[in-house]
This record gives structure tokens, sequence and C-alpha cells, in this order.
């Protein structure tokens, strides 16, 4: 009995040790295959998408969107459209379509839309110019944001807990 025991204390010190020197790895491991796969120059260092802005308009405001003669978007609100010429916006689409009874069901995230710009284009000073529309709550860049934790460490995390449970369970 003594030996057993001695045996599955063992074995729990064993498993503890091998979660703690593992959990050290994805600490120090690179995203590296997602930015390849994204194929997004950081050479710049500017922390967004080239050619791409968000814009979030107010409720009220209902958008109609359309190509004009010239490949350019219109929206039907005069304001936006001369800015979307001036800045040779080809192409917006909305976001989220989120809607239940004509109402949008998270009123946050309602509203809206990326906007695509010329891959060369000054993307904040157009949102300037954007964000001074008062029909307008805000304009943004597209950032880039960086994850600091992979799906798989999540999982890791869960399994080591549930298997430490266990461990314990037995001591």
């Amino acid at each position: 009995m003594k030996k057993s025991k001695y045996l599955t204390k063992q074995l729990a010190f064993s498993i503890i040790i091998l979660f703690i020197t593992t959990s050290l790895v994805p600490c120090t491991a690179k995203d590296s295959i997602n930015s390849k796969e994204l194929k997004i120059d950081y050479s710049g260092n500017k922390g967004f998408v080239d050619g791409e802005f968000f814009v979030k308009f107010s409720s009220d405001i209902t958008l109609d969107l359309s190509k004009s003669k010239d490949g350019l978007i219109k929206t039907g609100i005069i304001s936006i459209d001369n800015l979307n010429e001036k800045h040779s916006v080809t192409s917006a689409e909305k976001m989220f379509n989120f809607c239940r009874n004509n109402k949008p069901e998270n009123p946050y995230i309602y509203n809206i839309y990326k906007f695509y710009v010329p891959k060369t284009s000054d993307i904040l000073s157009i949102v300037k110019e954007y964000s001074q529309i008062s029909s307008i709550i805000y304009a943004e860049p597209n950032y880039i944001f960086h994850s600091t934790e992979t799906p798989m460490m999540q999982i890791l995390m869960q399994l080591r807990h549930g298997i430490l449970k266990q461990v314990m369970k037995t001591l």
C-alpha cells in the first residue's frame, strides 16, 4: 500500500513538473504562421491595413449603396458621396446585419461599414475628414490586432486543469 501511494505521488509530481515546463513553450512561440497567411506588410509599422477604414453612421441613417458610372461608391448622402469621390472609394460593405423586427439587435455594432480606397491613400487624413460629418459617429482605420494567446494554448490549459484535478483526487 505504501509503495502504491509513493508511486502515485511520484507520478503526480512528474506530471506537475511536465505541465510547468510545457507551459513555458507557448509563451515564447511567435505568431509567424498567421502573419504569413494574411500577407500584411509590417515594415511600415503603421498598425492598420492600407486602403481600408471603418465608418459608423448614426442609427437614423440608411445608406443606399450603389456604384457610379466611374466605379465609385454612392451612398445617397451628398456630403459622404463628395468625400467618396474625392478619395476614390471603390467599394463599401456593411459589416454586421443582425436585426430583429427591423431594429438593431446590438446598437454598438449596427450601421458600421468598411470602405475601400486605393492602397496608397493617406488613411489617417481620410478618417479625419469623414469624422467631421455630423451623421458619422466615428471613422477609424482598419487596425491590425495581434493575438496574445493561441486557441491551442487555451485548450492545453483546460486539459492541464482537468488532469491536475484528477491527480489531486488520487492523493
